[in-house]
């Protein structure tokens, strides 16, 4: 059976739903329309509504105060965030009008969006989707829930601030699942950051779903129990001045009784293995790699899980929230030992960001779980030939990215 239909959100769209949030009122508290269409077993979502892109004053050389007033498109009423960027060189900076970062379930394809002012100033939305973490400051990264990734979606460069009508939609098997947040696109030291202006949260956790109905047909929505979580990040504090960091050398060591591999960076723990007497029966294969102990630009966290006796006896190594999340719920008797044990850079559709290396992972398949973890790809492919399943992204299924 299929279904046709069209979500419209009326006065204010979901896109600016963080940023228009203090004007978005009505007495009967309904102040959008939406709906989803279902068609070929994928739910189809879209949005639609008047967008006033404000423009925002900043001031200041090495600390910028940055000011964005938010204005609802009907009441014009305003809501107004003053946020300091710390830490910047003379040639970073605010590189354009805030944008929006959506969180959509992590099947979401077929993203887009248009917009247009009525004048002759139109065109697409910049999507760029897909990621699990953003970063906001030199310490602080944007993390999506579970499940869900996030998308950047702002207006092309150069395109003015302006009342546009903006439409957005996405695909999902089968979720509605979405949250919306205003943030400021920050350049410093050849990375862009995300600083959240309106909520002014670091977690989508702490953020409530939009209420996208379950119909094909036009039907209002109520965002009066959203409002109230869209609190202006005035007086909010971003640095962006960073001490690189000396990676740390991950050593690996295998047990040859168990036919099981571990790794681990911690002085105590190699300390342990190499005299092999409270922990016995572990050796070095001589296979090392880099990481960082402490969250540097760009990194995500990667936490260290052990496996219980009867299920593994051994360690699993997540790459990322959602993964560490998931891996979390679908394995409660697992123990999460570390959600911070080290941090590495995550691959984009399989490639490695510039001046890292890729690290493989494979599983042995077998009851005793246990996984193995190398920057040789040789090696990585030694282990399949043996039994051994390769897991990542992309064509040369990667799983992380050590500096080099």
């Amino acid at each position: 059976m299929e279904s046709t239909g069209r979500g419209v959100l009326a006065a204010c769209t979901v896109l600016m739903l963080a940023a228009l949030a203090a004007g978005c009122s009505r007495v009967d508290g309904d102040v959008q329309n939406g709906s989803l269409a279902v068609k070929a077993g994928r739910l189809h979502v879209t949005l639609d509504g008047t967008v006033p892109v404000p423009g925002c004053t900043f001031a200041g050389t090495s600390t910028i105060t940055y000011t964005c007033t938010f204005r609802d498109a009907f009441s014009a009423a305003t809501r107004t965030s003053v946020v300091s960027l710390s830490g910047l060189d003379i040639s970073d900076g605010v590189s354009g009008p805030p944008l929006i970062i959506v969180q959509l379930p992590a099947d979401a394809s077929n993203i887009s969006g248009t917009f247009s002012n009525g004048r002759g100033g139109a065109g697409a939305l910049v999507v760029d989707a897909g990621h699990a973490e953003l970063p906001m400051d030199a310490t602080t990264n944007l993390i999506a829930e579970s499940g869900m990734l996030l998308a950047v979606v702002s207006l092309p460069a150069g395109t003015p601030a302006d009342s546009y009508f903006v439409v957005f939609a996405y695909d999902s098997v089968n979720s509605t699942r979405l949250k919306a947040l205003a943030a400021a696109p920050v350049f410093s030291a050849n990375r862009t950051y995300y600083p959240s202006l309106v909520p002014c949260i670091s977690r989508f956790t702490s953020l409530p779903d939009v209420p996208v109905p379950q119909t094909s047909l036009e039907t209002a929505i109520t965002l009066t129990t959203l409002i109230p979580a869209y609190v202006s990040c005035t007086g909010k504090a971003y640095d962006y001045a960073t001490t690189p960091a000396t990676p740390v050398t991950v050593v690996e060591y295998y047990n040859a009784s168990l036919d099981h591999y571990f790794i681990t960076w911690i002085p105590g723990e190699i300390a342990t293995l190499d005299a092999g007497i409270t922990i016995r029966g572990w050796v070095r294969t001589g296979q090392t790699f880099q990481t960082y102990a402490v969250m540097q630009p760009g990194t995500s966290d990667i936490c260290r899980f052990y496996i219980p006796p009867g299920l593994g006896d051994s360690h699993f190594f997540g790459r990322g929230t959602t993964e560490c999340d998931a891996t979390g719920l679908a394995h409660p008797t697992f123990v999460n030992e570390d959600p911070r044990f080290m941090h590495m850079f995550l691959p984009v559709a399989g490639r490695c960001p510039s001046a890292t290396v890729p690290v493989y992972r494979v599983f042995s398949n077998r009851v005793d779980a246990n996984h193995r973890y190398m920057t040789d790809r040789a090696l990585r492919d030694q282990m399949v030939l043996r039994g051994w399943l390769a897991e990542g992204d992309g064509p040369d299924l990667v799983v992380m990215c050590a500096p080099a």
